[in-house]
């Protein structure tokens, strides 16, 4: 008889730990947005040069960062071969016991 070991280094990390990290990078996403909008508002008051060209890339960041950030935050491990889908085993019962000998 054989007994699966587990070794604690192979464990995911916890659901807390998950959200944290999601937490984290999306609190990163939304400081660097701040960023850009306190760039665009430095590049305008000092009329740096190029100064449309900054302050589109800095718009750009305002629009595209909060984005990336739900996309982010919104982010989970991906599931394992052996996670099958809830619909999936719904079916596999279904088509079980709609094959039955009558």
């Amino acid at each position: 008889m054989s007994v699966e070991k587990h070794v604690i280094t192979d464990a995911p990390p916890s659901p807390q730990e998950q959200l944290r990290g999601r937490q984290m990078r999306y609190l990163i996403m939304m400081g660097l947005r701040i960023a850009c909008l306190i760039a665009a508002a430095v590049v305008v008051i000092v009329d740096a040069p190029y100064a449309l060209a900054w302050v589109g890339v800095c718009i750009a960041g305002m629009v595209l960062f909060p984005w990336m950030a739900v996309l982010v935050a919104n982010d989970r491990p991906p599931r394992k071969k052996t996670e099958s889908h809830r619909l999936w085993r719904r079916q596999e019962r279904l088509s079980l016991t709609n094959n039955k000998p009558k």
